[in-house]
């Protein structure tokens, strides 16, 4: 079990808050049996406000972990570990499911 990072996916100039809890979050993935994916990082804003294109905000895949109980506990031990700088839920559906996970200290 490792990180990954999906292809396309640009990693580059990650606000080191974000950096500083990738390696928590891939034990923590490791422990319950999945690779940690990152689906997506630093990229142009959408049609809503974004975190993603100050590189303060990550999605994590989710989708395949088939258990909801498991996806539900990870997104509680996510938060713990991140702590309450970060803003993080679950959401999407089908292949989208995804752990969204943004730096907002305010």
């Amino acid at each position: 079990m490792l990180l990954l990072i999906k292809q396309g996916v640009n990693i580059a100039e990650l606000h080191p808050k974000i950096v500083s809890k990738l390696w928590d979050t891939v034990e923590l993935f490791v422990e319950y049996g999945y690779d940690c994916v990152i689906t997506s990082a630093r990229r142009t804003p959408g049609g809503r406000f974004s975190f993603h294109h100050e590189g303060k905000a990550l999605d994590l895949r989710a989708n395949h972990i088939k258990d909801e109980q498991i996806r539900a506990v990870i997104l509680d031990k996510l938060r713990s570990l991140w702590g309450n700088e970060f803003d993080i839920i679950l959401h999407g559906e089908g292949d989208n499911i995804h752990y969204h996970l943004e730096y907002d200290p305010d």
